[in-house]
């Protein structure tokens, strides 16, 4: 199914959307991700965004690392990208981050960079839907953590 979905998008790439989308990919690494929620974090005094794409960032690492999985050819890119592809880093970090803003747009930002790397020809797309339900995951976990809590407070021991 992979190389059936790789296949397809790669034969209905629109030449004009090619750079674009490399641009809109390049844009929303997690690093970069990472800095302009952590730059948020320091003016809204909110950390979960930042802590949701970083702990995604190093959770789709270290996958990377102990799964090891080859991205698709050379062929097929875009844009050049050597290291392993499952799970999509890229994909990780912004699912984590709109599950954490839980906006319209957020989510709408993170289809679209998941969509992008398929496009751009750096992911199969079992690489993008372990990447989702990884995301989700991590940024459920933070919004979880970061929930005000109800009960005894250690004032009151």
């Amino acid at each position: 199914m992979d190389q059936a979905v790789l296949d397809f998008v790669y034969n209905h790439r629109i030449e004009w959307l090619n750079d674009p989308t490399v641009i809109f990919s390049h844009l929303l690494t997690p690093r970069w991700l990472f800095l302009a929620v952590l730059a948020w974090g320091l003016y809204s005094r909110r950390w979960s965004p930042a802590f949701a794409v970083g702990l995604g960032e190093v959770t789709a690492l270290v996958l990377k690392w102990i799964i090891d999985r080859p991205r698709p050819p050379e062929f097929y890119q875009l844009t050049q990208v050597v290291d392993s592809g499952m799970p999509s880093a890229h994909t990780v970090a912004i699912f984590a981050l709109a599950m954490v803003i839980r906006k319209p747009w957020a989510w709408a930002f993170a289809v679209a960079s998941a969509l992008a790397r398929m496009y751009v020809g750096v992911h199969w797309l079992t690489d993008i839907l372990v990447g989702v339900v990884i995301g989700v995951a991590v940024g459920a976990f933070v919004s979880w953590g970061s929930r005000p809590r109800s009960g005894v407070k250690v004032a009151d021991l």
